[in-house]
C-alpha cells in the first residue's frame, strides 16, 4: 500500500510498546500515570540504520527524552527486513528483537500492521478478494467500542476458512481474533489467482482491517491487544502484555510472500 494520505497515510507501522488503544490513553506503573496514544510510539519515531546489504536492512530504536515520558524503561528495539525468494514466490521476513537493557522487568507488546494494495492488479475489484485461513477455523470476532474491547464477541468462522471481502466488512472496525489454528492467512483474488500470504505462526492474535471501501487490506500479526473497557490501567496486568526480565531479549518474526498465478 502506497500510503495515500487522503485514505490512510501509512505503509506498515510497527506497534510498540502497545498494540491498540489504552483506556483513556493512559496506564499506570508503580503508582505513576503515563500517557500513550494508540499503538505506541515506535511508528512515529525515526529508527537508526544499523546495517544494509543487497537483501537486508537492520534498523534500531533507542529511547529519547520524549519516549521516556511515555515509557520509563531502558530498551533497544531492532527490526530486520530480509528479502527472500523460493520457486515462484518472493517476499519479506520481518524480525523484531526487543532487549530489556534496564534492571527491572519491562512490560511490552509488539505487532505488525502491514497494508497491502487490494485489488492487486488492474481490472479487478475489492469484492473479488477473500481472506483465506490455512485451516478450517472456529473463530469469534472480539468487538471494539471506541477502540477498546467491550467483552462481546460475534461468530466469524464456523469450521470455515474463507472471509469474503465486502464493502461493509470493516464497518465495525477491525476483525480481531484470538489464537487461530492456522499458521498462515492469505489474501486471494478469485479472478486472477494472485495471492499474498502472511505467516502469523509466532503471534497470539490477528487483526484484519481496512478503512471501509478503501483499496487496501491490512493483515496484522500481534503479540498484544488493546485494553478492555474494564481494564484497571496497571500495565503489568494488561491483557496480552509480555513481561521481559532485566537483561533478556525477545525475538519474534513474521513474513509475507507473493505468488503470481502460473
Amino acid at each position: 500500500w502506497q500510503a495515500d494520505p487522503e485514505i490512510w497515510g501509512r505503509h506498515a507501522p510497527v506497534l510498540f510498546p502497545i498494540v491498540g488503544r489504552l483506556k483513556n490513553d493512559q496506564y499506570t506503573y508503580e503508582g505513576k500515570s503515563y500517557t500513550m496514544k494508540q499503538h505506541g510510539f515506535a511508528r512515529n519515531n525515526e529508527f537508526e540504520l544499523v546495517s544494509q546489504a543487497e537483501d537486508q536492512l537492520h534498523f534500531r530504536l533507542l529511547p529519547n527524552d520524549d519516549i521516556r515520558k511515555m515509557y520509563p524503561f531502558d530498551f533497544q528495539m531492532d527490526i530486520m527486513y530480509q528479502l527472500f525468494q523460493e520457486e515462484h514466490e518472493h517476499g519479506v521476513k520481518i524480525t523484531y528483537q526487543i532487549h530489556n537493557m534496564g534492571e527491572t522487568t519491562m512490560p511490552f507488546s509488539i505487532g505488525g500492521h502491514p497494508g497491502f494494495s487490494c485489488p492487486m492488479v488492474a481490472g479487478e475489484e475489492l469484492t473479488y478478494y477473500d481472506v483465506v485461513f490455512e485451516e478450517k477455523e472456529n473463530l469469534e470476532r472480539h468487538l471494539l467500542e471506541g477502540g477498546l474491547y467491550n467483552g462481546e464477541t460475534s461468530p466469524l468462522l464456523e469450521n470455515e476458512q474463507i472471509i469474503p471481502i465486502t464493502p461493509t466488512l470493516f464497518d465495525q472496525d477491525a476483525l480481531v481474533v484470538h489464537s487461530p489454528k492456522s499458521d498462515t492467512v492469505s489474501l486471494v483474488s478469485r479472478k486472477s489467482g494472485h495471492k499474498l500470504t502472511v505467516d502469523i505462526s509466532a503471534f497470539d492474535f490477528l487483526g484484519i482491517w481496512a478503512k471501509p471501501g478503501a483499496p487496501f487490506v491490512c493483515i496484522e500479526p500481534w503479540l498484544g491487544l488493546a485494553d478492555y473497557t474494564d481494564a484497571t490501567g496497571d500495565i503489568m496486568e494488561k491483557t496480552g502484555v509480555h513481561l521481559l526480565l532485566a537483561g533478556k531479549r525477545h525475538t519474534s518474526s513474521y513474513a509475507f510472500k507473493f505468488a503470481n498465478p502460473s
